[in-house]
């Protein structure tokens, strides 16, 4: 399964859920207590949410249609803004992934393609529209596609919008561990059940605004649909009606609404922001065509994984055990920021050898350090595959190898991997033998010496097929590294030594 048809079923549990969660009694109690894990979800409390929801739960309602938009009557065989019929508009155009026209055309991409759906695999691509759905040329009644959709973020052509959670012991777990208790507050409603917010303001001092859960869950997209009996034969995508935006909040322009939705993501639970030099919150990606090892550590050098176990919206059940899977759902942006699309899409679990999401906030200082350490390893490496700066004698430079500085770059992550790996076992072990807030960790001798060895032998991966151009070069190329490899490892070791 695509990783934006399975997080988008997440959020739409997620939504329904923090709706269940007002009808539990006692519930702060319960999730203290781990009884509402041990139980589940009360039979009462889950009739009670779905009774609530159910205004826009109707697949083929008139008014409020399940993820949809209500089709209008033509004004007369001209009207191609409303037109809709069978294989008119291709159900296809519901997936976050489909190509524009004209890519499809040139690739052939549309032989084969389906003409229906059956209404349970029309339910999962509505709800995936509902949540993944991108701005494009795409309209329905003069309303075009927005870039506003809970679950997507426009992070740039060639880029990955990340997602990321803790997976629990169970999916309540999970879900529990996703849901703001912000969402369960008050008696707001999934925006998707209550389209005008008309059940769903909250005060705030003289002015009433939209419930965090409505706001969460509002989407700027909405198709039209064309059903035979149970089957979906047609869409047309495009935008929301006028009447769905909130106003108020939103405003009227393309830029006020940008503005809304912009500063409603920041909020997303299945997204990490974090403030950058300039204080500004920016979500964080985890790239596609990056070596893992090379990922793990940025992670962990820039406090990226304490910051997902610590965030900003307290969660209903807010501390998780100590070294918790976190999955990660990547989405690979293409096309252009009018007309994106999703080129790949995956889910992707940590190993727990490579990534440290612990509790202890002593560990999580501990192989941040490391992490940090490793990264001037490896800018070390690779600095010498490049153009010469002038201010710089020429002889510690290669500037013939300087189309190989992406191999470096694989070349020192593919060596350095084992010996992180024992590190962070290393720093593991210290702990577990360690007092409550243990002294800073010093790196052992024989894990230091790996790593400059490392750093080496990716330089001579790299090196030795030009071995004979420039043998003199080479080697006091590499010598100068060694220097600097160990220079930078004495001073990390004599820091680690003086902190402690």
């Amino acid at each position: 399964m695509a990783g934006f048809r399975y997080t988008a079923q997440l959020r739409l549990a997620a939504s329904v859920a923090a709706v269940v969660l007002r009808y539990v009694d006692n519930l702060p109690r319960k999730v203290r207590s781990g009884a509402l894990l041990e139980s589940g979800l009360p039979e009462h409390a889950v009739d009670a949410a779905l009774q609530d929801v159910e205004p826009g739960s109707d697949l083929f309602s008139e008014q409020q249609p399940f993820m949809q938009r209500p089709a209008k009557t033509p004004k007369g065989p001209k009207d191609t803004a409303r037109a809709l019929g069978p294989q008119q508009q291709p159900v296809k155009k519901l997936s976050p992934s489909m190509p524009p026209d004209e890519a499809e055309t040139y690739w052939n991409l549309g032989v084969g393609a389906v003409s229906l759906l059956p209404l349970e695999e029309a339910v999962l691509e509505l709800v995936t529209y509902h949540h993944m759905s991108m701005a494009g040329n795409n309209a329905y009644d003069g309303d075009k596609c927005q870039m506003g959709a809970p679950a997507m973020r426009y992070v740039g052509a060639d880029y990955t919008a990340t997602e990321a959670f803790i997976r629990g012991e169970s999916d309540l777990a999970t879900l529990l561990r996703l849901i703001p208790k912000q969402w369960v507050e008050g008696t707001g409603l999934p925006a998707w059940a209550d389209r005008t917010c008309e059940q769903s303001l909250v005060d705030e001092g003289e002015m009433q605004i939209a419930h965090p859960l409505w706001s969460a869950t509002w989407s700027s997209n909405a198709p039209a649909c064309y059903w035979e009996g149970e089957e979906l034969h047609g869409v047309r995508t495009g935008g929301i009606p006028e009447e769905w935006y909130r106003k108020s909040e939103m405003g009227t322009t393309k830029e006020t609404r940008k503005q809304w939705w912009d500063t409603r993501n920041q909020d997303d639970p299945f997204y990490l922001y974090m403030s950058d030099e300039q204080g500004q919150l920016k979500v964080q990606r985890l790239d596609f065509g990056r070596d893992g090892t090379e990922l793990a550590v940025e992670w962990a050098a820039e406090g990226k994984t304490g910051a997902l176990l610590e965030p900003r919206l307290p969660r209903v059940l807010d501390r998780a055990p100590d070294e918790v899977p976190v999955v990660f759902v990547r989405h690979y942006i293409a096309g252009t920021a009018s007309s994106p699309n999703i080129r790949a899409s995956e889910i992707f679990e940590t190993n727990q050898n490579l990534w440290a999401f612990a509790i202890d906030p002593w560990l999580r200082r501990d192989v941040q350090t490391q992490a940090k350490y490793i990264q001037q390893l490896n800018a070390a490496v690779r600095a010498p595959f490049g153009r010469k700066p002038n201010s710089t004698a020429a002889s510690v430079y290669l500037d013939d190898l300087a189309d190989r500085r992406g191999d470096i770059e694989q070349a020192f992550w593919r060596k350095i991997r084992a010996v992180y790996v024992d590190i962070l076992q290393e720093i593991r072990q210290n702990h577990q033998s360690s007092d409550d807030e243990p002294s800073p960790f010093a790196l052992p001798d024989n894990l230091t010496e790996r790593c400059v060895q490392a750093g080496l032998e990716a330089f001579d991966e790299v090196v030795n097929p030009h071995s004979l151009q420039e043998p003199a070069r080479i080697a006091f190329v590499r010598s100068n590294l060694q220097r600097r490899l160990w220079g930078i490892s004495n001073k990390h070791r004599n820091t680690a030594q003086e902190k402690s």
